[in-house]
């Protein structure tokens, strides 16, 4: 527990109903033993990433309940000095209203896409400095 009365846990529950990798994070309020869920997504680059970016998240993990909040995270992989780059958050709700590109459509670089995927793009994403006093101060916040 913290001094404001969470408890952060990260473990893996592998094709559990709410966690599919091993980055997803249950964060629970002490006293009311309310549970945020927040999932973590990793995109690996060797470019500094870009406000015009897009990223795809899937539309099964979308659907899930309990997928309140997603994290997005650049491994920005350079020779000299490899770091993570917190992009934002966005939650589950606004993910919902992005449009969706279906299996088998290519992507905006030629690829082809396998899965339903939302579109996001970086822009979309909160300032994560927001979701962390939402979860660290108070739930009238956000």
């Amino acid at each position: 527990f913290n001094r404001y009365g969470f408890f952060r846990c990260s473990t893996s529950f592998y094709n559990r109903p709410y966690f599919y990798d091993e980055w997803d994070l249950k964060i629970t309020e002490k006293k009311s033993g309310e549970s945020v869920f927040v999932d973590v997504k990793t995109a690996e680059t060797e470019k500094s990433p870009q406000h015009y970016w897009n990223f795809l998240y899937p539309v099964i993990q979308n659907q899930r309940s309990g997928k309140d909040y997603v994290v997005l995270c650049y491994y920005y992989k350079t020779a000299q000095f490899p770091r993570i780059i917190l992009a934002g958050y966005i939650p589950e709700a606004e993910i919902a209203q992005k449009p969706v590109l279906k299996a088998g459509t290519r992507i905006r670089f030629g690829t082809l896409n396998q899965i339903d995927n939302y579109e996001t793009r970086l822009t979309d994403y909160h300032p994560i400095a927001g979701l962390i006093d939402y979860l660290t101060k108070g739930r009238d916040l956000l």
